[in-house]
């Protein structure tokens, strides 16, 4: 079966032109959400039938030769918003020789995208989906409250723990909008801002709706470190007409493997930031 086949589109009412307006809909939304993807190496796509992936465990054995002591297998999981076009939506647009208002798409995919990067960050334990913060063997870094310009300092020890094993970056920051906000403010008594400051040791900075209030990591990004495995990429399939109603589905098919979990440091702060 091809993906034409699949996605079921010729069964849908829509031409071809308002599929790719659907589409493009579902990119440009997407993209507006999407933080992971910004420094996390793609693979793939390996394909929509795909369910795990291998991942193997690096050691230094006898002779310093690099081999693997096993691997494990990582599954690749459906993600899925679903939306309706109303019969008589799709017939006024028709009449009125109006182009399709593909609203409706743009916010299943901005759903869509949020969910995830929420399965990229947190994983699901009680199905033992490994994320970054989850991750088994991840560093960790105990923060102050940032609001006290606290920082830039918390960041140049993250850092330095990252080196102590070996990792050299590029490094990436990813934050919730909480923590963002505490590294707009300028740092001590110098007149540069925080983000400034840490920026200028070389780290990237994003922040992400959906971490929660104080969480917050830094990785050292390549893809021998992780990546993210596609099965199918976020893409619009026709599910069925009922009630005169037609329905669709935007999905992806995707898994993040974790290879090396030394190079995230995870942001931990129990107290309020």
């Amino acid at each position: 079966m091809n993906m034409a086949d699949y996605l079921s589109r010729g069964a849908s009412p829509f031409s071809t032109e308002e599929w790719a307006s659907i589409d493009a809909a579902v990119v440009n939304a997407a993209k507006t959400v999407l933080v992971g993807r910004k420094f996390i190496p793609l693979f793939g796509p390996v394909g929509a039938g795909t369910f795990v992936v291998p991942k193997d465990k690096l050691v230094e054995g006898e002779g310093n030769i690099i081999g693997s002591s096993g691997k494990t297998f990582i599954p690749l999981n459906t993600l899925y918003r679903d939306f309706v076009y109303p019969w008589r939506d799709i017939q006024f647009f028709e009449e009125n020789n109006l182009p399709l208002d593909t609203n409706r798409a743009s916010y299943a995919a901005t759903l869509l995208a949020a969910e995830e990067d929420k399965l990229i960050f947190y994983g699901d334990d009680s199905r033992g989906i490994e994320g970054i913060l989850n991750a088994n063997g991840k560093l960790e870094y105990a923060i102050s409250n940032w609001q006290d310009g606290s920082a830039y300092d918390d960041i140049v020890n993250a850092l330095a723990l990252l080196r102590s094993k070996y990792m050299v970056g590029p490094y990436v920051l990813v934050v919730s909008p909480v923590l963002y906000a505490a590294l707009n403010k300028t740092y001590k008594d110098t007149p540069y801002l925080e983000s400034e400051r840490i920026e200028n040791l070389g780290v990237k900075i994003y922040q992400s709706p959906v971490l929660k209030d104080n969480d917050g990591f830094i990785v050292s990004t390549g893809s021998q470190n992780m990546d993210l495995v596609i099965g199918q990429d976020m893409i619009t399939s026709f599910l069925e007409t009922t009630d005169m109603n037609h329905y669709f589905r935007v999905f992806e098919i995707i898994g993040l493997r974790v290879k090396n979990p030394e190079s995230i440091v995870a942001l931990k702060y129990k107290g309020e930031v």
